[in-house]
């Protein structure tokens, strides 16, 4: 075989016609390198100048971010004006106070942000609690009190505290914002954890021999189905609770389970976007796994 190429290698290398061939090959390919060699320069010379461009592109977002904090500042205060001049001068709210029993309101509780009352509307005696704001409207919280205002309005449930509207009271320091709300008997918490008699009716405090242990259960699954329909419709329609725990949780009439303080929520896309962090829930609901520091 080692015979047998040699012999053809040589038949082919001795041919006649093979320096000329082999000329011709080179210098078609030199040819070649050499035209490749002239457009080096000219690559060169637009990478250069694409570099230039990237570098004062670059500059440019630079700058741009260096002026985005201080527009959006001047926009939320814009933004916040014209919601003051609405809120104002405006805006028809839904009651006026003289269409609740406020000098015979009775206080229920306070968080934050506002303290409830429990009062009526007098002209269908119909009993309503009062979400009243501890500090007034101004531009730095109105905005936000509008954005409440149209999620409430939007999320209409059985699982979920009615909004009837919204009035106000003028006091020195300026308006102040009122929520009209459904008035429930109790808060879950108050029923599940803070009852002293909680051993009659929450199934873990009972023995299983108990004779209304069973209904205590159907009790107690009939409430957490309540507040699954509830989170589902919130869900559905595009939102994210944002702080659900007992106390957002109350007993109304019948003995429903109806998830409060809607006004937190926020459009799921915005929770996905937003730079704040990505806990949108309250952080005694994780898991063991998910409260244990990271080494």
């Amino acid at each position: 075989m080692a015979k047998a190429s040699t012999i053809y290698l040589r038949s082919i290398l001795d041919h006649k016609d093979m320096p000329t061939k082999l000329r011709k090959f080179f210098e078609r390919f030199f040819k070649y390198i050499d035209e490749a060699a002239k457009r080096i320069p000219i690559c060169l010379q637009a990478d250069q100048q694409l570099i230039e461009t990237l570098r004062h592109d670059m500059t440019q977002i630079e700058e741009i971010k260096e002026k985005l904090p201080s527009l959006a500042t001047d926009c939320a205060d814009l933004h916040g004006s014209l919601d003051i001049f609405y809120v104002n001068k405006i805006m028809k709210f839904d009651f006026d106070l003289e269409e609740l029993d406020w000098a015979n309101k009775q206080f229920l509780g306070s968080g934050s942000f506002a303290e409830v009352f429990s009062s009526e509307l007098k002209r269908k005696r119909r009993p309503v609690a009062l979400k009243v704001a501890s500090s007034p409207v101004k531009s730095d919280n109105v905005s936000e009190i509008l954005m409440a205002d149209r999620t409430m309005r939007e999320l209409r449930h059985p699982n979920i505290i009615r909004y009837f509207g919204a009035t106000y009271v003028k006091k020195t320091s300026g308006l102040v914002w009122i929520m009209v709300m459904d008035l429930c008997n109790a808060l879950l918490k108050s029923l599940y954890i803070d009852d002293i008699n909680k051993d009659n009716h929450v199934p873990g405090m009972m023995f299983p021999e108990h004779p209304r242990r069973q209904a205590a259960v159907k009790r107690t699954l009939t409430h957490c189905l309540d507040i699954v329909k509830g989170l589902e419709y919130i869900h559905e329609k595009g939102f994210t609770h944002r702080d659900m725990k007992l106390e957002n949780v109350l007993i109304g009439n019948e003995d429903v389970a109806k998830i409060t303080d809607v006004g937190v929520t926020k459009p799921t896309s915005t929770c996905a976007r937003a730079t704040v962090p990505r806990r949108i829930w309250h952080r005694k609901f994780y898991c063991p796994l998910k409260t244990r520091p990271t080494r």
